[in-house]
């Protein structure tokens, strides 16, 4: 896997992950280490939607801005990256994610 820069349209910014280069409809699949969610999940607060993380299931919860039972549930899988192990989340299988410069 490759380090690469990801966005969607909605947040302002980018972010560095993993590029898997595995697609969800044509948009991206990205993983991310954890400190590199947290900044996601601060820039999906600012846009008015409830993200948080979630310490006793070590996950990140993002509520739907409709239906706040419908939540997204982002857990971290180890991942081999170049010999080393990594805790990594795939936020938002089913976003927009598209590759950001390089």
């Amino acid at each position: 896997m490759e380090k690469r820069l990801f966005y969607i349209d909605s947040l302002s910014q980018e972010f560095e992950g993993y590029w898997t280069k595995r697609k969800w409809n044509g948009w991206e699949v990205p993983l991310f280490e954890i400190d590199e969610v947290k900044k996601v999940m601060d820039a999906l607060r600012l846009s008015g939607i409830n993200a948080y993380y979630d310490g006793t299931s070590d996950s990140f919860i993002v509520e739907d801005e409709d239906d706040i039972s419908d939540k997204t549930i982002i857990q971290g899988t180890k991942q081999e990256v170049n010999g080393k192990e990594l805790t990594l989340y795939e936020v938002g299988n089913g976003w927009t994610w598209e590759l950001g410069t390089p």
